[in-house]
């Protein structure tokens, strides 16, 4: 292997480099024990100071009350010793000396040289203590300068002459003397203990030196330079016999260089010449050992230069053998080559760099196509900051903060080119030689971003077109009713949120109003189970507001992997529905009290104008009892009702019945008020009171009915479903207790007329002036009626009311002071219309009324056929010409006369047919008698023919007129169909078709006409045997449905089927799909109607070219005695 002898690493990086700065760098080991042991001697010699100090005080005190003179003393020691205890040593010591010194200069001082013999033993004592700690603690220097100023101060100081108490004398000599034992014995123990310190350190450390050199491979050496450059062995320790195989005595002699490898020869000889420039080097070598072989070194030197001549005098250092390094080192180097193959191969980018500064240390040639750059460019440039913006960055650090790995994280980064990549990075933080460093995993996503950018996109355009639609757009699971998508219009319609529509499947079904629930759902699953492309269905919606809304669903059906899944429309109709519900509402409001209002009129039967009245209410305000009842005291009768019948009875004799109106809180609040009052669910209505057998009532409307300011009765209404009746209907209700007041009035006012004759003119005007304001107040009522009303003077619009600007799409004002022919369909500029208008105003003016159907003309263009009545309002000679005009959209009816044009057209044409035959075979009879069994087969089929197209048409009148008879009964639909098959089989044979009967696999019973319920099927069996050409099937099948208790009957064949244009038309009377069948164009509309009247259904379903069915539903019935119960058995066919 070629050796790389460069420098590795950095002096010191190895134990033989530390071990040689051991023993190159003589520090004393054990300073810090020493210290420590000093420290505790003087912490010991501060304690024994203390009270010794504290003692003389005492004793100075008692002989010369003197003894103030060592509180400083004092004060300094105990500081000197918080000094010491917080580590503050080099404090501690120099106020200690100070202290101690200089409390015998501040006291001879102090007390002007007045000492005795006391004082001055003390002072002399003081000073000397303070050397003897001074030479344990300071410099030699301080010691001598300080003894030399103690020797100046003692002979300076004076005694007085006049010695104190000897005892007391005798006592402080004895603690100067024992003071300074004290001293002497704590420093000398102080100095003993740190010997031994010193002693057991260096015998710890040369055994410790001992083991460490026996357990590692590194030794010392120091080489001594030669004149000619040899180095040679001056001394060795360490692991030299272990490494090289050489003891200390076997040294080999002569040039150290002669062990070298020789190849690596030159270049050590260039790190000795690099010693001798004062450099200190680490360099990695091979070595021949005493038994030849080759190990590997790492040596650490440095050289002592010989001052006089510059030249390297010796050189010292430190080795380890590093050979199972350098073996672990080409493993490692192979292991880096397979794995630098293994992920140039990878197709995901590879990364690896140092995570202080973002240098790439490696990388694989996939990371650097991707990114544009050469090998060169990349490897060792810091590539996350040239190539990742700032905030991705920060984001990569904020996620490795407390984490070694993250994954799959989306960042962009720019290539060499100025390019932005989208990738995919993973990353993992690992540790490598001591240096923490990043490996890095990425692949390039740029295109799927661009993908998903304009996935989003269109999306958003999506939803934008989705939310600009004036519905709710929406995509549910036909069956388990998951919603897939909905737009945001569903908040706005329903109150709740979309998001709670996409967590609640089933939230919409609850949603619908429970009338309409059942029916709804059940559209759904017919639309699924005959496999129907769409449906469309009207219901209510209940709101979270409360609110009841009318939506209209167009949905339609698709099938994906066995899901039915529905896309549908629904859209907001409650306006529309409303108006034609208030529509009809006021067409029948203005007929009942136009008929009330004539039969007021008219009559002063009283009990013919009450039950007029109850009859026309009823039609109004549905409702299943209505009555009209009148105070007689402190009671109240009924004098007129209607459906108090059947199980709606009170179960007493209302006719006779007094109710006690003042006992009951409802008839006691209208009469209060004066008001109308519905209670909504009686069950919680604290102020009902029951009579009799009334628990079918659920709700009631009443009113009061008032004359002259007081009431004289109520007019009722109940219903067997709660909620039944509206603010809307309790007004209506008012507008005909007023009616029967009015009757009532009359009545009474006839009575008295009959009973008054005297006063007979008075009560005419009475009734008369009243009568006129009712009647203009009906008029006012009559304004809201469904026809158009305008008052027009001469040609000019006045007034219209607002029926005829929902007829036309005009406002009142853009009709107001307007031409009248601005809505007629010819326009104002008309001329043959001015002539017509004149035409129609003379008659008015000469006649008083005109009627007449006219064509008018809507805001929009289009037209509408009228029936207009115009009345002229004062005489023949007033001017202008004042009129009112009444306009009735009669559309409808002349589309019914234009049916029975039809009707009557087609009727000729079908006569006049065999009505030509009779005559041309009477004729042929005449002249060839001997032909009279041909003829008379010809006569009886053409009348058979005239008796079918009669019978035809005149099941089509009753039908339309309701007219038409039922004798129903339980039918045993399996054998009363086997029966029509039996009947139509030799026609199917004729025709070469096959004629099959399923029949239900149970006694199917519908309640049924037998005869009109055969007619039905026969029709239907006879158009498909009509309509399907020879060789084909027609089926004729009976079933039940178990989720709708129904009888299905389906007539199938395999014939041309229907086209989809036709589906809408085929049950019209008259309509034909093809010409080349004979027939009525009546039987299918019959048909319909005949189930109708059965309370069942008709209906189709077909495939051009593939056949047709017609399904027939009826409901089941109880058979008539012990029959099956368990009817369903079997499923429809789709």
């Amino acid at each position: 292997m070629n050796s790389k002898l460069a420098p590795q690493k950095q002096p010191g990086s190895f134990i033989g480099s530390r071990l040689l700065q051991r023993l190159t760098d003589p520090r004393n080991n054990t300073a810090d024990g020493i210290t420590q042991t000093r420290i505790r001697g003087m912490l010991s010699l501060l304690i024994a100071l203390i009270p010794i100090t504290l003692l003389e005080a005492i004793l100075l005190h008692a002989e010369s009350a003197r003894g103030y003179i060592f509180m400083p003393t004092l004060t300094g020691l105990l500081v000197s010793y918080f000094l010491y205890r917080n580590g503050k040593y080099d404090a501690g010591k120099w106020l200690l000396v100070a202290v101690l010194w200089l409390t015998a200069p501040f006291a001879f001082f102090g007390l002007q040289q007045q000492l005795s013999f006391l004082l001055v033993v003390a002072l002399v004592q003081y000073p000397l203590m303070a050397l003897l700690v001074a030479q344990h603690v300071l410099a030699r220097k301080y010691v001598y300068g300080l003894f030399v100023l103690t020797i100046v101060f003692l002979l300076v100081m004076r005694v007085s002459q006049n010695p104190t108490n000897s005892l007391l004398f005798s006592l402080l000599l004895g603690i100067f003397v024992a003071s300074l034992s004290i001293i002497f014995a704590i420093l000398s123990g102080a100095d003993r203990q740190a010997r031994r310190l010193a002693e057991a350190d260096r015998a710890e450390r040369e055994a410790r030196y001992r083991a460490m050199t026996e357990l590692v491979s590194d030794f010392v050496f120091k080489l001594r330079a030669q004149p000619d450059g040899d180095l040679i062995v001056e001394w060795t320790a360490g692991a030299l016999e272990k490494v090289l195989g050489y003891d200390a005595q076997s040294t080999p002699e002569g040039s150290i260089l002669s062990m070298i490898y020789p190849e690596d020869l030159p270049h050590v000889k260039a790190e000795i010449e690099k010693l001798e420039q004062g450099e200190q080097r680490n360099f990695e070598t091979r070595i021949i050992n005493k038994d030849n072989n080759v190990f590997w070194l790492q040596v650490y030197a440095y050289g002592e230069i010989n001052p006089a001549t510059g030249k390297l005098r010796a050189v010292y250092g430190a080795a380890q053998s590093i050979d199972q390094r350098k073996a672990d080192q080409r493993a490692l180097e192979v292991s880096e080559g397979r794995l630098r193959a293994i992920i140039d191969s990878n197709v995901m980018s590879v990364i690896l760099m140092r995570e202080e500064d973002g240098i790439v240390m490696m990388a694989n040639q996939k990371a650097m196509t991707t990114m544009g750059y050469t090998a060169d460019e990349f490897i060792g440039q810091p590539m996350i900051q040239k190539s990742v913006s700032l905030k991705d960055r920060r984001y990569i650090q904020s996620l490795m903060r407390n984490s070694d790995h993250m994954q799959d994280i989306e960042i962009q980064a720019r290539r060499k080119d100025g390019q932005l990549l989208w990738m995919v990075v993973t990353m993992s933080r690992t540790i490598m030689d001591g240096v923490s460093m990043m490996l890095s995993s990425f692949f390039e996503i740029t295109a799927r971003k661009q993908t998903e950018d304009a996935l989003r996109e269109q999306q958003t355009r999506y939803e934008m077109l989705v939310n600009s639609v004036d519905g709710v757009v929406w995509i549910a699971d036909a069956i388990t009713l998951e919603v897939e998508f909905m737009s945001r219009q569903i908040e706005a319609l329903t109150g709740y949120s979309r998001e709670r529509f996409m967590r609640e499947p089933g939230l919409w079904l609850s949603l619908i109003h429970p009338d309409d629930r059942e029916h709804a759902a059940q559209t759904r699953i017919e639309a699924v189970q005959q496999s129907k492309g769409g449906f469309q269905q009207e219901y209510r919606m209940i709101s979270a507001d409360g609110r009841t809304i009318w939506v209209r669903d167009i949905v339609s059906l698709t099938q994906t992997d066995n899901h039915w899944i529905m896309s549908g429309l629904s859209i907001n109709i409650t306006e529309a529905k409303e108006a034609l519900i208030a529509e009809d509402e006021q067409r029948r409001l203005a007929d009942g009290l136009r008929s009330t209002t004539a039969l007021i009129s008219r009559t002063l039967n009283l009990d013919e104008v009450l039950d007029r009245i109850l009859e026309q209410l009823q039609v109004v305000i549905p409702s299943d009892s209505a009555d009209i009842m009148l105070i007689e005291g402190r009671a109240g009768r009924l004098v007129r009702s209607r459906g108090y019948d059947g199980n709606k009875t009170m179960g007493f004799d209302i006719d006779d019945f007094l109710f006690p109106i003042f006992d009951m809180p409802t008839f006691q609040t209208m009469m209060s008020s004066g008001k109308p009052l519905i209670l909504d669910d009686i069950s919680s209505s604290p102020d009902w009171v029951e009579f009799g057998r009334t628990s079918w009532i659920q709700s009631t409307l009443g009113a009061p009915i008032r004359l002259e300011g007081s009431t004289i009765g109520f007019i009722n209404l109940t219903s067997d479903r709660k909620y039944a009746f509206t603010k809307q209907h309790a007004l209506i209700l008012q507008t005909f207790a007023d009616q029967v007041a009015i009757a009532l009035r009359n009545a009474r006012l006839y009575q008295r007329v009959s009973e008054h004759a005297d006063d007979l003119q008075t009560q005419i005007k009475q009734s008369t002036s009243e009568l006129e304001l009712e009647r203009q107040r009906i008029s006012a009522i009559l304004d809201s009626t469904s026809d158009g009303i305008v008052y027009s003077e001469d040609t000019v619009i006045r007034y219209v009311n607002r029926t005829l600007g929902n007829q036309t799409g005009y406002s009142a004002a853009e009709l107001i002071n307007q031409p009248i022919l601005m809505i007629y369909h010819e326009g104002a500029e008309s001329v043959s219309a001015q002539k017509a208008l004149e035409t129609v105003l003379q008659r008015v003016r000469t006649e008083g009324i005109w009627r007449g159907d006219v064509e008018i003309r809507r805001k929009d263009g289009t037209c509408f056929s009228a029936s207009l009545a115009v009345s002229r309002i004062g005489d023949a000679n007033s001017t202008p010409v004042r009129a009112v005009s009444t306009v009735r959209d009669i559309s409808k009816e002349k589309g019914l006369q234009q049916q029975r044009s039809n009707l009557v057209a087609y009727a000729s044409h079908e006569l006049r047919t065999p009505i030509t035959n009779l005559k041309t075979r009477l004729y042929l009879l005449r002249r060839r008698p001997e032909h009279l069994d041909q003829h008379l087969n010809v006569l009886d089929e053409v009348t058979e023919r005239m008796k079918r197209l009669v019978e035809d048409l005149l099941d089509i009148s009753r039908l339309e007129r309701g007219v038409i008879p039922l004798y129903t009964r339980p039918i045993n639909l399996n054998p009363h169909l086997q029966q029509i098959i039996d009947i139509q089989k030799p026609e199917a044979d004729r025709k070469g078709l096959t004629l099959i009967y399923d029949e239900a696999p149970f006694p199917a019973f519908v309640n049924a006409d037998a005869e009109r319920l055969a007619q039905v099927i026969t029709n239907l069996l006879t158009n498909a045997i009509n309509y399907t050409p020879a060789g084909g099937i027609v089926r004729l099948v009976v079933a039940g449905d178990n989720a709708t208790q129904q009888a299905v009957i389906q007539v199938q064949d395999t014939g041309i089927g229907i086209e989809q244009e036709h589906l809408a038309h085929i049950f019209q009377p008259f309509y034909r799909v093809v010409s080349h069948v004979s027939g009525t164009g009546l039987g299918l509309s019959i048909a319909r109607q005949i189930v109708e009247l059965h309370d069942g259904d008709l209906s189709v379903s077909s495939t051009p070219g593939e056949g047709s069915t017609f399904t027939i539903r009826l409901a089941l019935a109880e058979p008539p005695l012990n029959g099956v119960n368990d009817f369903f058995h079997t499923d429809i066919q789709a």
